[in-house]
């Protein structure tokens, strides 16, 4: 394995060098953990967290730095190295000055209790954010460096890059080892690991799901002890646990670490607020966090099967018709995803939402699903728990629970379509929900259709009748909602009033207030029970039956 530094990275560690000559700093500086992890395998790297000895506090040596670059700015040679550089060649001598100097710091206290052993201080230097820490030793410690190390959480993360001797220090003895080999293990006994600092559970998973790596046996057990579950719903706080998912939601096949989830017991543990899991632990059952894993696996699946159009019913059925039939529902090899680009958000947010889906799926016939909004706890948790109890932006939590809704909704029409066939009155349902379902559409059809295969799949031998004709349903629905228009060049999100609020108030005295809005629904209503109908049409209508809408 080799460890090249990049111009940029090279600029930083020189300029790190000269403020520890100018300022007599004669501490040791160390690169620790991701950043060393993926230089080894050859990865881009911003993410540098720097580790100083016990000289040090991590408040102190960032605000030392601070001030012995306002006293000894860097010299031209460096200036001159760094707009040499591409990304740096337009910039002033104003802007570059700022890029050498430290303008502000951000320290984050250390808090054992939740897990967190060491305080933090973060700035900016040369557009790094870079992270600032001693090292995790006693004072007196004469190995303190090895001390910290042992302390990481798995050996591939235990690796040090010593700035000062511009080598690569694995003191655990297994870092390069389990890097070559694919091995997530603990530098010390996991048990010990797992209990110091209990996120590490998920973080493994996190892991193992981003490099396609293995556990090692006594990791895989420690990760199942239920005291290690215990430890993480009472120590940890949400907002750390989020952390983690949104990061597994970034990455290329986010869907195996929820399956690894599942596998270990750890689904109920983070997806349930824990001032209700009591009341609700009925709905992760065995059943249902089977059902998570096979359905977060399954759209991951549908997303590289359907290539940008994840309508392809047949792409679809081939993908998971595939999947079961070699192994259960299950990634294998063959199913290489490290090309899928989940950049947009609905994409990130699908596996995560495809993981919640099953703890819905018995209300998905009832008003009860959308009982959520409402703040109850109908499923894993709610708009209202997931932002203020994990600090998931609401953009993001909405989006996922709305998924779950949507799909819900659609298993309802797809359904009615199957029984009743089309008809005005089913052309206004399906354009009144689209109306609300808007551009996710595409997403929420593949999140319902994944949904009731894997129930169909699973329920086969217990004759499972309507279920069983559900995913096909789907791709009926889809059908009839681009021949009716409903999601092409304008489509039912986007279409306006053909009798606008304003035309309502001046033409036909309607006032302000609760019935224009009354008015309004019933208008776009009859828009949608017949495509093609014209404003003149609409006008002629309402004139008719104005009176009877109160």
């Amino acid at each position: 394995m080799c460890f090249e530094l990049t111009e940029e990275e090279e600029l930083l560690f020189s300029l790190l060098a000269h403020a520890h000559q100018c300022g007599g700093i004669t501490c040791t500086i160390r690169v620790a953990g991701g950043w060393v992890r993926d230089k080894l395998l050859s990865k881009e790297s911003d993410d540098i967290d720097l580790v100083v000895d016990h000289t040090f506090s991590a408040a102190s040596y960032a605000q030392r730095l601070q001030q012995v670059l306002e006293l000894y700015p860097a010299p031209a040679h460096l200036r001159s190295r760094l707009c040499s550089l591409p990304a740096h060649a337009e910039k002033s001598e104003h802007d570059v000055a700022r890029l050498f100097s430290i303008s502000k710091i951000n320290v984050m206290e250390a808090r054992p209790e939740q897990g967190k052993h060491v305080e933090t201080a973060t700035f900016r230097l040369l557009g790094y954010s870079l992270d600032v820490c001693s090292l995790r030793s006693d004072k007196d410690c004469e190995d303190a460096a090895l001390q910290d190390a042992l302390c990481r959480d798995f050996t591939i993360n235990a690796m040090f890059y010593n700035v000062n001797t511009k080598a690569v220090e694995d003191f655990s003895g297994h870092g390069r080892e389990h890097l070559q080999d694919g091995i997530i293990a603990t530098p010390i006994d996991p048990l010990e690991t797992l209990f110091h600092d209990p996120l590490r559970s998920v973080r493994a998973l996190r892991f193992a799901s981003r490099f396609a790596f293995s556990l090692n046996d006594t990791l895989a057990r420690a990760i199942s002890d239920c005291r290690v579950h215990e430890f993480l719903g009472t120590m940890v706080s949400r907002e750390r646990i989020w952390q983690e998912i949104s990061k597994v939601l970034k990455g290329w096949d986010p869907s195996r670490a929820f399956r690894l989830m599942a596998q270990f017991g750890l689904a109920p543990v983070i997806f349930f607020p824990r001032d209700a899991f009591e009341r609700n632990g009925e709905l992760w059952t065995d059943t249902v966090t089977r059902d998570a894993a096979d359905c977060s696996t399954l759209v991951t699946l549908a997303l590289k099967y359907c290539g940008k159009n994840p309508l392809d019913m047949r792409a679809f059925h081939n993908a998971c018709d595939d999947t079961t039939a070699r192994s259960g529902i299950c990634a294998s090899e063959e199913d290489d995803m490290s090309h899928l680009s989940l950049a947009s958000m609905f994409d990130r947010m699908l596996p995560f939402a495809a993981f919640l889906l099953p703890a819905w799926l018995p209300f998905s016939d009832s008003n009860e699903a959308r009982e959520y909004a409402k703040g109850q706890y109908i499923g894993p948790f709610t708009k209202d728990h997931a932002t203020r109890q994990w600090n998931i932006p609401s953009k993001e939590s909405s989006l996922a629970l709305d998924m779950i809704s949507d799909a819900c909704t659609l298993l309802a029409l797809s359904n009615k379509f199957a029984s009743t066939g089309a008809s005005e009155e089913f052309r206004v349902d399906c354009g009144i929900a689209l109306r609300d379902i808007g551009e996710r559409w595409r997403h929420s059809v593949v999140l319902g259709a994944v949904g009731v295969y894997v129930c169909e799949w699973h329920g086969l031998e217990q004759g499972s009748p309507v279920r069983s004709r559900v995913a096909e349903h789907f791709g009926a629905l889809t059908e009839y909602f681009t021949q009716e228009g409903l999601v092409g060049k304008v489509p039912a999100w986007e279409e306006e009033h053909l009798v606008k609020a304003r035309e309502l108030i001046k033409d036909f005295g309607i006032k302000p207030g609760p019935r224009l809005g009354r008015v309004q629904q019933h208008v776009l209503r009859w828009q949608f029970a017949c495509k093609g109908r014209t404003t003149d049409e609409c006008r002629a209508w309402l004139s008719n039956v104005l009176d009877s809408i109160e």
